[in-house]
């Protein structure tokens, strides 16, 4: 773990107790195609694409909204889109806070929803203590940083997280003005660039090799999901279904036998699937 770092797997802990009566604790699928595919290894799917909302982001949003509450007695508000453009969202956020004495939440920048995501890893390796690797789509990192917590926390040999990006220039930390979005088919991850609180998680924590993941794989991920699995996922899910089955996954070492693959979430828009 960690030494430095402001989230602690306690807080983890306090996430679950705080959030696990409102969502569901999502159901692990395995798939004997998608052992034969990966190489012969085990393949986990965790399914968040079954989580209320659609997707994992529930976790962290309402256990930042539930401890605001408990510490300030708040109430919530209502989330409006202001602009497209990234950094004028920030400053408008920036402004609302202090004008009217408002709690900004960011969506993934921010301890108790990195919290709250770390939830996933709690549950996963409940469900599948043996696994030896986990593959998550990281986007702003967020979730990334939270299941890393998590899982080396409870099994520190794990290989903590094989994150996979969409182009060799994403990850770049810190940027110089806002943050880009990259173009892609994928909207879960198609953020540039790494949060500056889940950055030095990640570098700690998660290995140093990545799953650079194209569009047509994602695809192709997508696919097998729909067609075998019968799973409804989004193309971000897609991109760790396609790294499971990469050669990348093959040549890793024997040692890892049992992999976990976050499927990060289903919202797709049925009647424009990209195939």
């Amino acid at each position: 773990m960690a030494s430095d770092s402001i989230i602690s797997f306690n807080d983890v802990l306090e996430a679950n107790k705080r959030i696990s009566q409102f969502l569901h604790k999502t159901p692990v699928f395995t798939s004997h195609q998608a052992d034969e595919k990966s190489g012969g290894r085990c393949i986990f799917f965790k399914a968040e694409n079954l989580q209320k909302s659609g997707s994992f982001k529930a976790r962290g949003a309402l256990n930042a909204v539930l401890k605001c509450r408990e510490s300030n007695n708040a109430t919530c508000g209502v989330v409006i889109e202001f602009v497209s453009f990234f950094n004028f969202r920030y400053e408008a956020c920036d402004r609302l806070e202090k004008e009217k004495n408002l709690v900004f939440i960011p969506p993934y920048d921010h301890q108790d929803v990195i919290a709250g995501q770390g939830t996933i890893g709690l549950e996963f390796l409940e469900q599948v203590p043996q696994l030896d690797a986990i593959l998550i789509p990281v986007s702003g990192g967020g979730m990334s940083a939270g299941i890393a917590i998590a899982a080396k926390t409870i099994k520190p040999d794990i290989k903590s997280e094989y994150i996979f990006i969409q182009r060799s220039e994403r990850g770049k930390r810190p940027w110089e003005g806002p943050p880009q979005y990259l173009e892609t088919i994928a909207d879960g991850i198609r953020l540039q660039q790494t949060g500056y609180i889940t950055t030095p998680i990640l570098i700690d924590l998660v290995e140093k090799q990545v799953f650079e993941m194209s569009d047509q794989e994602m695809v192709e991920g997508m696919k097998f999901a729909f067609e075998r699995m019968k799973l409804v996922i989004e193309a971000a899910s897609g991109a760790a279904v396609a790294a499971a089955f990469s050669q990348k996954m093959k040549n890793m070492d024997a040692s890892i036998q049992n992999v976990g693959v976050i499927l990060c979430g289903g919202n797709v828009d049925i009647d424009d699937l990209p195939w």
